[in-house]
This record gives structure tokens, C-alpha cells and sequence, in this order.
């Protein structure tokens, strides 16, 4: 996106705290998130975000499924969700139609919404990982990555006993019976995202 005319970097941070401290002090016209940043819930960073910038643009630049995360990002205030593997040429073209004040998704995404809306229909009850809220599906990203429960707690600031009560929920959620096979779950899903 170098040369792209009126756009100007501001600044580039790597935690979630940095994110936050930078735009409580330049209210910026734009912010692109990644929804893995340094491990903090991006979702729940982007609420926070948007209310403390409620002016500012946010589009989601993400790695993550859009299958799964597009949805939850433009309900926690995303106007723009961009896979990163779509390429810059994709993230530039979300930055021009957001700045316009139109939300930006990928023909996948659009289509699914429209199939649904055609049919008249409201979206069938979530299945799988689906069916986890926004912090539940955090903390099976962080299970799946091999962080320990304590290490979790520390992470996201909660105890270790609200930790274990969610991968509980977890777990029944999605139909484990064991801590071993929601880890071995847990552990697939965040290799293939």
C-alpha cells in the first residue's frame, strides 16, 4: 500500500495495550486490526476500541477464517473484515469503500448473508466451534496453541477456576468427553487457522 495516495501510517504496535493508548490520543480516521494481537481477545479489543474511538473506521486484517470470525467482527463494530491471505490489494480496496461509509466483506461472505436473507430464513442454530461465544473461542484458540490454563488465567486476566468452568462450557458445548480430546481439538483447530 506504499504510494497510495491520502493515506498516512501513524503508527504500527504489536500488543493490544499500545493499540488502545494510540488511539485514545490520535482518535485516527482508520484503524486495521489484527485479531491476533498480542494474545489479548481481538474481538473483545475491538469493542473496546471502537468505544474509545467511536469515530474511527476499524477493519478486521486477519489471518483468521472469515467463516467463522467475519460475522463476530462487524457485531463487535468491524466495517471491513479482510482475510489476510486475499492480499493487500484486497485490504486497499476495504480502506476505499469504508472510507465512503460502505462495510467491506468478500464475495464469500456477502453471498452467504444474501443466500440467507433470500431464503427468508433466520441462520440455522450453531454447530461446533461455531456455537462458542467470542471468549469461549478465544480461550480454545489459546488451548489449541498449548498455552496451560494458569498461563491463560494470567493472560486474560481471570482465574484459573473461571478458566476451568470455560473449557468445561467447552467442552460441552462441543461434545468432548475428555480434557484430552478437547486439547487435541483445540490444538487441529489452531493449526488450521
Amino acid at each position: 500500500m506504499e504510494g497510495s495516495k491520502h493515506l498516512e501510517l501513524i503508527a504500527s504496535v504489536a500488543t493490544a495495550a499500545e493499540a488502545i493508548a494510540l488511539a485514545q490520543q490520535h482518535q485516527p480516521d482508520m484503524i486495521i486490526l489484527d485479531l491476533v494481537l498480542g494474545g489479548r481477545n481481538g474481538l473483545e479489543l475491538l469493542t473496546e476500541l471502537r468505544s474509545i474511538a467511536p469515530s474511527t473506521h476499524v477493519i478486521v486484517y486477519s489471518a483468521l477464517d472469515e467463516k467463522l470470525y467475519a460475522q463476530r467482527a462487524f457485531a463487535a463494530g468491524a466495517e471491513g473484515y479482510v482475510m489476510k491471505e486475499a492480499g493487500l490489494l484486497a485490504l486497499e480496496e476495504a480502506l476505499r469503500t469504508v472510507v465512503q461509509g460502505v462495510p467491506y466483506a468478500s464475495e464469500a461472505i456477502k453471498r452467504s448473508l444474501l443466500e440467507e436473507a433470500i431464503k427468508g430464513r433466520l441462520p440455522a442454530a450453531p454447530r461446533g466451534v461455531e456455537s462458542l461465544s467470542n471468549q469461549e473461542l478465544h480461550i480454545f484458540r489459546l488451548i489449541g496453541s498449548g498455552i496451560s490454563s494458569s498461563a491463560i488465567a494470567a493472560q486474560l486476566g481471570i482465574s484459573p477456576k473461571t478458566v476451568s468452568t470455560h473449557r468445561e462450557r467447552i467442552k460441552n458445548k462441543l461434545g468432548f468427553q475428555t480434557s484430552r480430546e478437547l486439547e487435541r481439538a483445540a490444538e487441529d483447530f489452531f493449526l488450521s487457522k
